[in-house]
């Protein structure tokens, strides 16, 4: 996602971003109840729509926005907006970079990793084997990272 978003392809990160919100709502659902691990032994799942009802899932209009516009071909406004130049309508075929778009991308992914490891430490938490240091770098990180986003 870091790597398309300094590419210009921020709409193709977002076909990355939907997989690990449903990563993030697993491991929810992991921990919430820890025999639903047999289940993803067993390959028996439910569908990520299920598992994020299960677990009063935060990120599903994220999610549905996603695979509307990111995760499928999808030929509207919506979908290839960033490759019209809306003046005179003609392709751009190589993006311009905007400053603040870029930076908006990068919080995002920013925002869903620290999520994404947050979780796994809750999980690890749960049975008693997430180290205090790595808990105590994971914080650092959190605070340090969002305090540069808020600052600036």
């Amino acid at each position: 996602m870091y790597s398309l978003a300094l590419d210009g392809l921020a709409q193709e990160a977002g076909a990355i971003l939907r997989p690990l919100i449903g990563t993030i709502e697993k491991l929810s659902y992991f921990r919430k109840d820890p025999q639903h691990v047999e289940q993803a032994l067993d390959d028996n799942l439910p569908t990520e729509g299920k598992i994020a009802k299960v677990i009063d899932g935060e990120f599903k209009f994220l999610r549905d926005y996603l695979s509307k516009f990111a995760s499928h071909s999808n030929f509207s406004f919506e979908s290839l907006k960033h490759l019209i130049n809306l003046r005179d309508f003609s392709l751009r075929i190589v993006q311009t970079y905007d400053e603040k778009v870029f930076r908006g991308n990068l919080e995002m992914v920013f925002a869903f990793l620290i999520i994404s490891v947050m979780e796994g430490q809750k999980c690890l938490a749960s049975i008693n084997r997430l180290d205090q240091g790595f808990a105590s770098y994971v914080s650092e990180l959190r605070f340090r990272g969002f305090s540069v986003l808020i600052d600036n």
